[in-house]
């Protein structure tokens, strides 16, 4: 019997059903209003592999996204915009913009944008990176979730260590943000010999705080009566360490000529300005000098005051000024001099 002289009848959900022939048997097929299509071979072959997915299945038999949701019980994400309510897993991520969620896990590289990893959150809530081993914690690196109440305060950056167990240990480093005090809590370990202080003094008047270091060399000069006339040298040298505000400091002046001046002598020049010890200046000690020096009545000292050395000796009746007459063309000073500066 030809089909077309088959005859189909209107049913209550499609209009119409149609007969079709498949080998030898008439299969009565539904059919949408319109009457009987025949696809096109393509349209079969795209209709098959949509078949081959969830998602594609699902756009077979839903008309829109939001069928497509409720089909998925929520758990899609569009190709733009979107936010994450629940984990995200894959071995690899590249982002070109935000990604908003509760958590993500991968098992390879996650490429971050040049604008960088941004980790918001609302005031007084912890934003942080945590790095684990088989899921236990090892370091977390985050803002703590003081509240910021003004003036640039709460939201302090810290680093926080944990044990094999993944019990928290202490805070290794705390940065205040709204001071810039940085807190450590461990042992310093200077592993390239070096710590560098800026150089520009800045003071602070609390007792536990090492402010300053500074070492250098300066040039020792020899004046008497103030003047330096004439003075030649066959060694003028100094060096000179400072820790806090104590400097200590040596030198070495050998002479070639004393020159033509006269009176006091003076050693002149020193790296730092000579503080005031009980209300007077700074007293340190000639280690050697020539025996060439005449007039001695013992061993040379001197007593400090702003960047100048004044040199003595005892007297019978106390401390004497050495002066240019003690001095040869060929005296050898060599001293040292521990004394707190004015900074």
């Amino acid at each position: 019997m030809p089909i077309k002289d088959i005859q189909f009848k209107p049913t209550a959900s499609l209009n119409a059903r149609t007969v079709v022939q498949e080998g030898n048997s008439l299969v009565a097929v539904d059919t949408p209003p319109g009457g009987p299509y025949q696809p096109l071979d393509s349209d079969l072959t795209a209709i098959a592999a949509l078949s081959t997915t969830i998602y594609g299945r699902s756009l077979l038999t839903l008309a829109n996204n939001a069928a497509l949701a409720t089909s998925l019980n929520g758990n899609w994400l569009p190709l733009t915009g979107g936010t994450l309510t629940g984990a995200v897993s894959g071995t690899a991520l590249t982002l070109s913009g935000a990604l908003n969620g509760t958590s993500a896990t991968f098992s390879g590289a996650v490429t971050i944008p040049a604008t960088g990893l941004r980790l918001n959150g609302n005031v007084g809530t912890a934003r942080g990176i945590r790095f684990q081993t088989s899921g236990s914690d090892r370091w977390v690196l985050y803002t703590s979730g003081t509240a910021e109440s003004g003036s640039d305060n709460g939201s302090n950056l810290e680093l926080n260590r944990y044990n094999d167990a993944g019990t928290f240990l202490d805070t290794l480093i705390s940065i205040n943000r709204e001071t810039g005090n940085t807190s450590l809590n461990g042992t310093i370990l200077a592993n390239y010999g070096q710590i560098r202080f800026p150089a520009t003094q800045n003071p602070t008047t609390q007792v536990n705080t090492l402010d300053d270091y500074e070492e250098g060399t300066w040039t020792p000069v020899v004046q008497f009566g103030g003047v330096s006339t004439g003075i030649t040298y066959n060694t003028q040298t100094g060096e000179y360490q400072k820790i806090g505000k104590w400097v200590y400091l040596s030198f070495i002046i050998i002479l070639t000529n004393k020159g033509a001046a006269t009176g006091s002598m003076l050693i002149t020049g020193l790296p730092f300005t000579i503080g005031n010890i009980g209300g007077g200046g700074s007293l340190g000690g000639i280690s050697q000098f020539q025996s060439t020096m005449t007039g001695l009545t013992s061993a040379p000292f001197y007593y400090g005051t702003s960047v100048t050395l004044s040199v003595f000796q005892f007297g019978a009746t106390g401390q004497v000024a050495v002066t240019n007459a003690n001095v040869n063309n060929t005296t050898r000073l060599q001293g040292v001099l521990f004394y707190p500066s004015t900074s």
